[in-house]
């Protein structure tokens, strides 16, 4: 449950954009964040902060930058919901008209909102589409693929839709019309992690017009210990239970039947591949357990798969190491689990070798 929302501007003026910011124990990030949100050169914008019971000084500071700027909204929640339940809140006390997405341990560029309102709004568009880069250090930012303008404008759906599914464009990196949502009943799984792999790919399926702005907006930070990158974290497979309402909402929204193919490979590696790729290499020791889940759930979900185990391996494993060790774990967890076992101390035995000869060199 929220609580009663703090520093609503209350002129009756509607924004054009508004910015839902999720917000957990991120004091460190929180104000290079709101500074490059707040200094957006699109000023008719709101930014709905949704504290998720933070313990550190973050709602104190997002209390600070909201006593000094009415376009804040200030939500707090009595219970942790993780991630998901705080865009659900962000989404429904939202607005404006069409709606962004910012990790709040992140930042954007000045000019992205106004970029991606006026190509979105000039082409009739429900869904603008940014660059983005991964954000290591300031001497260390790295632009990453977001989808291809000629593709995610094809105007030919079908053509559209199965490059869409091959690759999907990362959410916070767009700009999407509010009724997207509702309209579609897609709202984000609450209390779990990996909750945009539940509704990512069904709701740029369900926009009717995307448009592509190929200018960088968006900044990820990768050099912090976020949750989703820790050792030893069982919450690692909440994936597998976002790759399921994955394939409920397609199915739900349409999307399925004419893309069966396409939305199996897609499950597979959410559920399948990652998840033994991370029980294998993320714990210590393997989570043999989530494997043998794993493999006893996928027939279920994949035709093909439960058809030609190996076959449906190699040909959809992202890499053919990946593939090679799937195809191991099928046969026997043991023996797949102590083959990378051995694999992976070579490989430190090795590295420890070539730093040993540097040194001496």
């Amino acid at each position: 449950m929220a609580r009663k929302n703090e520093c609503i501007d209350d002129s009756g003026a509607v924004p054009l954009v508004s910015i839902v910011v999720p917000v957990y124990n991120v004091e460190q990030y929180l104000g290079k964040c709101w500074d490059s949100l707040l200094s957006q050169t699109l000023k008719d914008i709101e930014v709905v902060c949704v504290d998720d019971c933070s313990t550190d000084s973050s709602l104190a500071i997002l209390r600070e930058y909201a006593g000094k700027d009415s376009r804040i909204n200030v939500i707090t929640s009595e219970v942790n919901g993780k991630q998901g339940a705080a865009r659900n809140k962000g989404i429904r006390a939202a607005r404006a008209e069409y709606i962004g997405f910012v990790d709040s341990d992140d930042y954007v560029a000045g000019n992205m909102y106004a970029d991606l309102h006026e190509a979105a709004v000039k082409g009739g568009a429900d869904i603008a589409v940014g660059d983005y880069a991964e954000y290591y250090s300031d001497n260390d930012v790295r632009p990453q693929w977001n989808g291809e303008k000629e593709v995610l404008e094809n105007a030919d759906r079908k053509e559209r839709d199965r490059a869409l599914i091959a690759r999907t464009p990362r959410i916070w990196t767009s700009l999407f019309k509010k009724s997207l949502f509702a309209d579609n009943g897609l709202f984000y799984p609450e209390n779990l992690f990996y909750e945009d792999n539940a509704i990512g790919q069904p709701l740029y399926l369900s926009g009717n017009k995307i448009v592509k702005v190929d200018r960088l907006c968006y900044f990820y930070r990768c050099n912090n210990l976020s949750t989703t990158k820790r050792q030893n974290d069982y919450r690692f497979f909440d994936r597998m239970e976002t790759s399921k309402l994955y394939l409920e909402n397609m199915k739900r929204l349409g999307f399925y039947s004419p893309y069966q193919r396409e939305c199996e490979a897609v499950f597979f590696y959410l559920f399948y591949e990652a998840t033994v790729m991370g029980a294998l290499f993320h714990f210590n020791p393997p989570a043999r357990g989530r494997i043998d889940q794993a493999k006893a759930e996928i027939g279920a979900y994949v035709d093909g798969f439960s058809r030609h185990r190996y076959g449906y391996t190699i040909r959809h494993a992202t890499t053919l190491s990946h593939g090679i060790i799937l195809c191991l774990i099928g046969l026997n967890t043991g023996l797949g689990v102590r083959v990378c076992m051995f694999a992976r101390r070579c490989k430190r035995f090795l590295k420890r070798g070539e730093g040993r000869l540097r040194h001496h060199a």
